[in-house]
């Protein structure tokens, strides 16, 4: 059963050749308006499960203009309508996002509607072999190896703990490329 809110995409493991980090930009910073609540937003980041009852969730951003991926403090993973409907029919079929109502509003004071995206349902893709890790269980930087067989099934994936990034498939970057989505930096990972 899939949740209220949430969508589980039916792409094939086929299709998936590899996979790219991907990170928001940090130049541009959205900063949370008063409503927002950030007690929600560290639970959400740190504790699985599917939400609910979403408080208001609303950022501004200083800077002109309107990325697709925004940067805030809160590490939300916050993206636009324009990410959504490009990601959204990409979700592998293991794949499992929660999207919630956000709202940003532009440096010339217009609201946008946008999303929060939400992994109710983490799992870690590393190669227990391969894969190097800190104390904390994290990999290391340039020690993390990502496992096919665990990734089978799935083309956007959020590691537990690491909520400043994820994963995409090779499909979904190319996707996320020809719509020239903004507010994204990438780098290959090593796959196994």
């Amino acid at each position: 059963m899939v949740a209220p809110g949430a969508t589980h995409g039916g792409g094939s493991e086929d299709d998936v050749t590899g996979y790219s980090w991907i990170s928001v930009d940090m130049r541009a910073l959205a900063r949370p308006s008063e409503e927002t609540h950030r007690r929600f937003l560290n639970k959400l980041n740190f504790e699985p499960g599917w939400r609910e009852d979403m408080p208001t969730l609303a950022w501004t951003l200083s800077e002109p203009g309107r990325p697709d991926w925004v940067s805030t403090i809160e590490l939300a993973r916050l993206v636009s309508d324009r990410t959504r409907a490009v990601l959204e029919p990409l979700l592998g079929p293991e794949d499992r996002v929660q999207w919630l109502p956000a709202t940003l509003t532009t440096s010339e004071g217009e609201a946008l509607p946008y999303w929060v995206m939400h992994f109710p349902e983490p799992f870690d893709p590393y190669d227990e072999r391969r894969t190097v890790r800190g104390p904390s269980g994290l990999p290391l930087p340039g020690g993390a190896v990502v496992s096919r067989a665990r990734t089978a099934g799935h083309d956007v994936v959020a590691p537990p703990l690491e909520v400043s990034s994820l994963f995409v498939s090779d499909r979904v970057l190319m996707a996320m490329l020809d719509a020239r989505l903004t507010g994204w930096d990438c780098r290959i990972a090593t796959v196994a």
